[in-house]
């Protein structure tokens, strides 16, 4: 009997999410044998992969909060998950740019991860202080220090509007021109409900297309910074360690919302358990996180291990050994350039994750025995298999077009902050100079040159 359900925070406030091991053990019980060394891949050649029987989950647990599985909770884990309690675990949730963090006091205290706040920490280091090294904690409220630029969004509606996006297209138009249609009507259902109700409303696209849902968040522009562990402690053991062992690195920092110039009083928080986790207590991570790929094609999938993932590992490799080094010798720009090199670590660390699953033939093969499930279900309806009957052929032409230019392409047009400032500016001038002979306006050029202008090349780097 499940005694209660422990909430983890996971990557904002949208999802709702249990794990494959979703209660909780006193050992490791992995689904399928991810948990390899970083530099062992199982290779799985498209012609050697077998196609098995899927599991119910293979697509993930994760699920939006007007979705949430209520049955399955209640089946799984004796857990009734009642609309009480979706309503307080969603609002005492938050969204920070790029990540997660939740209400934690009644009084405006945030809580979220330690990279998560890195950035945060910097902004408010004065001069002789090196917080991010020694870490930080504010005694006092007027401790605190107002982080420029940092806000949190809690999402306080959320509503179906497929119909309002979807009605308004015209069914009679393809391609390109539907697309256009339909995004230019759900940027207008969300700018109405902004102006109707004072808040940030966006539309989410979910089920590619399937389904459209109208997100309204409630930022909060006043954010502070109230304690950080220092460097030694908040990332101990880098991003491997501490994403695998969580319990020996303080992962945490704080921050706290403040309104009217006074710490803000939430409806909704989560408390502290002194107790923690138990043996078949039900674990729930709710969060903002990436998007997922769960209803990608074989070829897409394919696409994805042998061209994107492996050039982006590479891209991300060179850059963090060259940024390593350039940290060494100039000791002085490291408060500038940390921050970067954590960042394309914690990214090194996802994608090669993704490739290890790419090439693990359990994975694929369950993929692959899925789709050929879900394509003999679509061929079995004829409405069904007189429209999508090509597409998945399709799809692979698209890849294997792609495969034939894609190194050339992205190498070239790679955007970010991996990309060659200097390639970066060289393609500037040329995208001026075509512009200027396709008779571009005088406001448009002005722009082009402000750009050019304004970036920076360290020749050490």
């Amino acid at each position: 009997m499940l005694k209660r359900a422990i909430l983890a925070l996971g990557g904002g406030a949208v999802l709702l999410s249990v794990g494959a091991c979703s209660r909780a053990t006193t050992t490791h019980q992995a689904a399928m044998p991810l948990a390899m060394p970083v530099d062992t891949v199982v290779v799985a050649q498209a012609d050697m992969v077998a196609a098995l029987e899927p599991g119910r989950f293979d697509l993930g647990k994760m699920w939006t909060f007007e979705n949430a599985p209520v049955a399955y909770f209640q089946e799984a884990y004796d857990f009734t998950a009642t609309d009480e309690w979706l309503e307080h675990v969603r609002m005492a949730s938050l969204r920070l740019p790029n990540c997660t963090a939740s209400f934690v006091s009644p009084n405006g205290l945030v809580l979220t991860n330690h990279h998560c706040a890195r950035g945060s920490t910097s902004r408010v280091t004065r001069e002789g202080e090196d917080l991010l090294t020694n870490g930080f904690f504010a005694e006092t409220l007027e401790d605190e220090r107002r982080v420029p630029g940092l806000w949190v969004d809690q999402m306080v509606t959320m509503q179906d509007v497929t119909p309002l996006v979807l009605d308004a297209v015209d069914p009679a138009v393809r391609g390109a021109e539907f697309i256009a249609q339909r995004e230019a009507r759900a940027e207008a259902v969300g700018d109405s409900a902004s102006a109707a109700t004072g808040l940030r409303c966006t539309i989410t696209s979910l089920y590619q297309g399937g389904k459209y849902s109208l997100y309204c968040f409630k930022r909060y522009e006043d954010v502070r910074l109230v304690f950080v562990p220092e460097l030694q402690i908040g990332y101990f053991g880098g991003d491997y360690d501490n994403f695998t062992y969580p319990r020996y690195v303080v992962d945490a920092s704080f921050l706290r919302v403040y309104e009217n110039g006074r710490p803000y009083q939430p409806e909704f928080h989560f408390g502290w358990s002194e107790a923690g986790a138990q043996v078949d207590d039900a674990v729930f991570v709710i969060g903002n996180p990436g998007s997922t790929e769960r209803l990608s094609t074989m070829a897409q999938l394919e696409f994805a291990r042998d061209f994107r993932e492996p050039f982006t590992i590479r891209l991300l490799e060179s850059r963090t050994t060259i940024l390593e080094h350039f940290m060494d010798h100039h000791p002085e720009t490291r408060p500038q350039y940390i921050n970067q090199w954590f960042g394309w670590m914690n990214s090194l660390k996802l994608y090669r994750g993704r490739e290890r699953a790419l090439n693990n033939p359990e994975i694929m093969g369950r993929k692959l025995g899925f789709e050929q499930q879900f394509q003999s279900a679509v061929m079995q309806d004829p409405k069904l298999a007189a429209t999508y009957e090509d597409v998945w052929d399709e799809i692979a032409d698209i890849r294997a077009a792609m495969a034939e230019v894609y190194p050339a392409v992205v190498a070239f047009n790679f955007n970010g902050s991996t990309r060659s400032r200097t390639l970066a500016t060289a393609a500037g001038m040329l995208q001026y100079a075509t512009a200027v002979q396709q008779g571009a306006s005088g406001d448009e050029l002005d722009q082009f040159r402000a750009q050019l202008e304004a970036r920076e090349i360290d020749t050490r780097e």
